[in-house]
């Protein structure tokens, strides 16, 4: 059996890669265009797929743009109905509006994500292909956590799980940003209530990220230095830090290690903007603390739920990495966050991008590749294995264009990343 998986997040790729290995011939791209381009080649070359697995949220040419080219291929080649190639189409926002169009342009089956890697095979042999006995039977002794995680989403979106509720002092800087003429003096009132917050202030901004000719000795220097807008995005990624806390001690662990990733990728976001020379790009800080706050809460609810649960678990992680990004996108939504933001959660992952796509989205894209390389991945990736001393990010010259950074300018930001990090984790 020829499978074609279309996926634009490489993560996603290689999970059903892996769920596939065994039972087919599988070939993955991560766009619409280079499915349909090798779609087409296949069927000139009478060598076609027998299966297409097709992710609804791409970009540039989504799913259902794809297998309505798909289709219209087909019919074109006048491939009679029941030769043409049988297409599942998969996402983790199943919408039932996105259902009917699907069917209507002629799927053969959609799946929600997280899927058990037994629902592929059930759709598989519904479809009429035939899965080997000992490769079901293998899977019916892997523990899967799919219907916890789907369990967990469902409770979260009937309200049944309870949103951490971000500080006032957060609420009261963001009104204060929305008014006619906001001054520091009065972001310097706002702040200097909280005399921890304050003094966190004052050492971030003599950190490496933020550090200028003389050191900031006051609050009201700090506001300066790190700027209004900027300071909001300080803020929140300061107190957002008790997101990232648990009594759980195998939960603090992998939080500790996200949080590091979090931290890692929200100053590689800031040395990637001044790279730019673009001062609109003031958000990319805390869009690098917020991008996986999907996996932060999936875990600390499955820790809630299933305390008896390993966390560790390949299984449970991959589990999570599937709708963590998606996830992420509704909470941030829910915290009143802009729309820039939800989509640096829910697209920080994909591998291509529109020629429209905003500056911020690609710099996230891009530190969160590199801090991964270079030696603080995030941890719920198990095949995240980066090291401190060796580079190597995977990154599209088609991604670095539009911000105008060169390749060999990569590596500087890295060492820098690496150098703040010493000690900004103690700052925050």
């Amino acid at each position: 059996m020829k499978i074609m998986v279309v996926d634009d997040d490489a993560v996603s790729r290689k999970v059903l890669e892996k769920k596939l290995t065994g039972i087919a011939e599988c070939t993955a791209v991560e766009s619409g265009k280079k499915a349909v381009s090798l779609f087409g080649k296949t069927l000139r070359d009478k060598a076609p797929f027998d299966l297409i697995i097709l992710d609804i949220l791409m970009p540039d040419m989504d799913g259902i743009q794809t297998l309505s080219r798909l289709r219209k291929i087909e019919k074109k080649l006048e491939i009679k109905k029941e030769d043409r190639v049988k297409i599942i189409m998969i996402t983790a926002s199943m919408r039932k509006k996105d259902i009917k169009k699907c069917i209507l342009l002629g799927c053969n089956a959609y799946i929600a994500k997280p899927f058990k890697t037994l629902k592929i095979y059930e759709e598989f042999e519904r479809l009429g292909f035939s899965i080997p006995k000992t490769v079901k039977e293998d899977q019916k002794d892997q523990k899967s956590y799919t219907d916890l995680v789907t369990k967990i989403i469902k409770r979260f979106n009937k309200g049944e799980i309870e949103l951490p509720v971000l500080p006032h002092i957060v609420k009261e800087i963001r009104s204060l940003l929305m008014s006619d003429d906001p001054s520091v003096e009065e972001l310097t009132q706002i702040v200097q209530k909280d005399a921890v917050i304050s003094a966190k202030l004052i050492s971030v901004a003599n950190s490496t990220v933020y550090q200028g000719v003389d050191k900031a000795t006051t609050l009201n220097a700090a506001l300066v230095r790190i700027g209004m807008k900027e300071t909001l995005s300080v803020i929140t990624s300061v107190t957002s830090k008790n997101l990232f806390n648990s009594d759980n001690d195998d939960l603090k662990a992998i939080l500790d290690k996200l949080w590091l990733h979090s931290l890692a990728c929200a100053s590689c976001c800031k040395f990637l903007a001044e790279a730019v020379e673009d001062e609109s790009l003031e958000s990319v800080f805390l869009m690098g603390i917020i991008h996986d706050i999907g996996k932060v809460l999936l875990l600390k609810a499955i820790a809630d739920i299933s305390p008896d649960e390993s966390l560790n678990d390949e299984a449970l992680q991959a589990a999570v990495q599937e709708v963590h990004t998606v996830f992420g996108a509704v909470l941030v939504k829910k915290w009143g966050f802009a729309p820039e933001y939800q989509q640096a959660a829910e697209r920080h992952h994909w591998d291509a991008y529109p020629k429209d796509a905003k500056k911020e989205l690609l710099i996230v894209h891009i530190a969160n590749k590199l801090v991964s390389a270079i030696g603080f991945p995030s941890s719920c990736d198990p095949e995240e294995t980066g090291s401190k001393e060796t580079v190597k990010p995977e990154i599209s010259p088609a991604i670095l264009g539009p911000l105008n950074i060169e390749t060999e300018h990569v590596q500087k930001i890295c060492d820098k990343v690496s150098d703040a990090m010493l000690n900004l984790s103690e700052q925050f």
